[in-house]
């Protein structure tokens, strides 16, 4: 099944998001994680969400991955307004249309490479055969096609981090979000990670249309940058 996208937000925009707000907790407990951010990612854009721990990346992310319902304001994501959506149509949305990159890896421990990348395939309803087939392919992609039979516990938290990628571009989805992906890295593996990242989008991804990545600290240059607190997102424009 494929979702419809709204013609004119597909040209210009993969997400545009206004005055989202998001609190946790009741009374003396509420605590605000996002007040009033708006926020564009152009079709084409790799684009970097850089803020401290806590500043709300995490949140926004995951409102606009359809994971958290934001309170207020608006989040179009490929054309839809996921909040007007019932949850099984929402998670149906999701799993055809956006790709996650989980910071912690989130990987099946029982399970080797092949059947981790597989999984997104396999609730979308593709065979197991083609499912395996097609993960192996995405594997040999993010370099690891020699570990297609490995547990993560056998596999360096660089690897591990390359299935979470792999699992991500497997049912190749129109936006990718990734939260922190080099964070639990080392310095050396963090910086080919996001290599990797900028080689594989958008060449060897011709159907996404856009690709948000947080992170704590600054990193390249020549990637669109959105600098993040607990109030606003501030664009810096590339030169």
């Amino acid at each position: 099944m494929e979702y419809a996208i709204d013609a004119a937000a597909q040209e210009q925009f993969a997400v545009r998001c206004r005055g989202v707000t998001k609190t946790y907790g009741t009374g003396d407990a509420r605590v605000t994680a996002l007040s009033g951010i708006d926020l564009e990612v152009r079709r084409g854009e790799l684009l970097m969400v850089v803020g401290p721990s806590g500043c709300g990346k995490t949140t926004l992310i995951s409102v606009i991955a359809g994971i958290l319902d934001q309170d207020s304001g608006q989040c179009e994501v490929l054309g839809h307004d996921l909040k007007d959506m019932g949850q099984r149509e929402r998670a149906r949305f999701r799993g055809l249309s956006i790709g996650f990159v989980f910071q912690l890896f989130n990987l099946l421990p029982a399970l080797n490479a092949v059947e981790n990348v597989s999984v997104p395939l396999l609730i979308n309803g593709i065979a197991r055969k083609n499912a395996e087939a097609r993960a192996e392919e995405v594997l040999e992609a993010v370099s690891l096609g020699s570990r297609l039979d490995a547990l993560p516990g056998k596999l360096s938290g660089g690897q591990q981090q390359r299935v979470a990628i792999a699992r991500a571009l497997v049912h190749e989805p129109k936006l990718i979000v990734c939260d922190e992906p080099t964070s639990n890295l080392d310095h050396v593996t963090g910086r080919s990670m996001m290599e990797l990242l900028r080689w594989l989008y958008p060449f060897a991804l011709p159907n996404t249309r856009g690709m948000i990545c947080t992170s704590n600290s600054v990193v390249e240059d020549d990637i669109d940058k959105r600098t993040m607190d607990s109030q606003t997102i501030a664009a810096i424009n590339k030169t």
